[in-house]
């Protein structure tokens, strides 16, 4: 689970400066819902890379199913995330599924805005996530406009932190993880959306 969130949190519509499509005007999604989308990501000294492997239509949203690949190619765990234009809910995790949607960022998003998240299974969390606003991030991949988003929780009785920071059309560009003993980044590398 703790790093389900980084996954899901790659794991995102409508703030700042969102790129604007051709295809009508919407703003582009926090997690972008084509197959064959890559990230490449620098983490915990090494980097890891995560491909959207499935998208799928239900009741209104696209369940984009996203799989870690490892360095011999092969396809590990994976996530499932509900994107709409009400937000991006995690659906399923590496542990199975989960027992209600978790919303990973609520939309329209707006500086301030904070909920409480539960989920019982496959593990115990609860929390607090809140909105901090919109900001430019750095990462080796670029600079992004993006929105902060950061959770305070508990997971299995252990007090946690994590911020994200996603931007439109790309999805999570940044991490930064605390716990108790570990602290660690997840930043975005390289980023590929192929054509449709």
């Amino acid at each position: 689970m703790p790093r389900l969130l980084a996954v899901a949190v790659l794991s995102v519509v409508g703030l700042g400066a969102a790129p604007v499509p051709p295809d009508g005007g919407k703003p582009a999604p926090y997690l972008p819902a084509r197959k064959g989308t890559t990230w490449v990501y620098a983490y915990d000294g090494g980097e890891v890379t995560y491909v959207v492997t499935a998208v799928e239509e239900k009741d209104g949203c696209k369940l984009v199913t996203q799989r870690r690949v490892v360095d011999d190619g092969g396809m590990v765990f994976g996530t499932k995330v509900s994107v709409s234009d009400k937000g991006l809910y995690l659906v399923d995790t590496r542990d199975g599924d989960l027992d209600s949607p978790l919303p990973l960022l609520k939309l329209p998003a707006k500086a301030g805005d904070k909920w409480e998240v539960s989920v019982d299974r496959p593990k115990k969390l609860t929390g607090v996530v809140t909105v901090a606003g919109v900001e430019e991030v750095k990462v080796p991949a670029g600079a992004y406009t993006a929105v902060r988003v950061e959770w305070k929780y508990t997971l299995d009785g252990a007090s946690q932190s994590r911020t994200y920071w996603y931007a439109p059309g790309v999805g999570l560009v940044k991490q930064h993880s605390r716990t108790k003993d570990l602290e660690s980044e997840l930043a975005l590398k390289a980023f590929t959306l192929p054509r449709e």
